[in-house]
């Protein structure tokens, strides 16, 4: 049986990525050991186990690694001119569009606050008629 400390991560330099793996600590509360299994069903899969032998505390658990999101990074390598032409033009568009728009939303609010004026003069002209009809009874 063969055993190895559980490292953190394990590094492929050769294609520039890495595993990850999670610290884990069995139910003695001991840090566990990575073994390899040797089963014919599972051979060269990691496991974790109990550092404790021959006491172990039958502690099992596969050892998968921790899939982290991938990042795609915008390089020279991967940019396409044409398309980030077309993109450009398209927000200029969507800008113009939205600024027309919003002369638009100002010019109706102007007209709205008048309304709102007019409003609360109407209003106060008639709490005024109500107040002197009440006064005259």
């Amino acid at each position: 049986m063969r055993y190895i400390m559980l490292s953190a991560s394990v590094n492929d330099s050769i294609r520039g990525s890495s595993l990850k793996f999670i610290n884990v600590v069995c139910y003695c509360q001991k840090r566990v050991l990575v073994r390899i299994s040797e089963n014919v069903n599972s051979k060269h899969r990691l496991h974790y186990c109990c550092p404790n032998a021959p006491h172990e505390c039958g502690f099992f658990s596969w050892c998968d690694p921790v899939e982290e999101p991938r990042v795609n990074l915008v390089t020279q390598d991967n940019i396409n001119p044409t398309f980030h032409k077309t993109d450009v033009s398209e927000i200029s568009q969507e800008n113009r569009q939205m600024k027309e728009e919003i002369r638009i939303l100002k010019k109706r609010m102007k007209k709205f606050e008048k309304y709102v004026g007019t409003l609360q003069i109407v209003i106060v002209l008639l709490v005024v008629v109500i107040v002197v009809m009440f006064m005259r009874k």
